[in-house]
């Protein structure tokens, strides 16, 4: 398994419920779980990634990564770019990785010093990759789920993509199972078999994670951000990101700006 290039690493510790709207990378992605119990999307197939366990995503395949209400898992996340013919056996599934723990917590080391090596980092993921790769020999690797069918697959992917690509719009379930040709109710069914909420929940969810983006680059104020992301009121776009985030807007923009100084 060779790795060629790092592109980035972090260590992630996100808000309980978070949602990271899906899109497609032109990298290899992993992501390996800390704490917690994490949901990596990869195709529209909902991948439940436990601690000590980890996710590759090839280029060019929609993913997405999110934990249900009231989980806040950690992980760590990595973008390379390797040699494709021999990671694609690999990808989608849940590999078991925790022999690989040593390695990771030194390039979270490695990251935290006030003049880390990034060449050190990329060194250790290749070291990472070769140990999975043996592991792996002979594809015997298990699975967090029984595939579903090819149909459904496609279906969840093309309203993911929807849905992220159309957040700054009015969206409604209606109006994305139209999008993608299928029935309101049908798309409804699969959002719950395959990632444990409704569509309208998924809308919702990936909305207030754009609010978070928009709020970090400040060049909009809430009533504008609250229009842009098509909320009746400024006051209900409030309402919701503090039911969903624990805190107001207000409270979040002001930590942004600590962080800033």
């Amino acid at each position: 398994m060779d790795v060629r290039r790092m592109v980035s690493f972090a260590y992630q510790q996100p808000e309980a419920g978070f949602l990271l709207g899906g899109g497609v990378s032109s990298h290899w992605a992993l992501t390996y779980g800390i704490s917690g119990e994490l949901h990596a999307v990869v195709d529209g197939y909902d991948l439940t990634v436990n601690p000590g366990e980890l996710v590759l995503c090839p280029p060019e395949r929609f993913s997405m990564l999110y934990a249900q209400e009231g989980q806040a898992p950690t992980y760590l996340s990595a973008a390379f770019e390797a040699e494709t013919d021999v990671l694609l056996p690999l990808a989608g599934k849940v590999l078991p990785a925790e022999e690989l723990t040593p390695v990771f917590s030194l390039m979270v080391t490695e990251a935290q010093r006030p003049q880390s090596s990034f060449a050190l980092m990329e060194h250790l993921l290749s070291a990472a990759a070769l140990m999975l790769a043996r592991q792996a020999a002979g594809l015997s690797v298990p699975q967090s789920a029984p595939r579903p069918q090819h149909g459904e697959n496609t279906i969840i992917r093309r309203a993911q993509q929807y849905i992220s690509a159309h957040l700054q719009e009015k969206l409604s379930v209606t109006l994305v199972a139209n999008h993608i040709d299928v029935s309101p109710s049908y798309m409804t069914a699969l959002f719950h078999k395959h990632l444990g909420i409704s569509p309208g929940e998924y809308i919702r969810r990936a909305k207030l994670q754009e609010s978070k983006l928009l709020i970090q680059e400040g060049a909009l104020n809430f009533t504008e951000i609250a229009a842009a992301l098509e909320y009746s009121t400024v006051h209900h776009f409030s309402r919701q990101f503090k039911e969903h985030f624990g805190i107001t807007p207000t409270q979040y923009a002001k930590g942004v700006a600590t962080k800033g100084v």
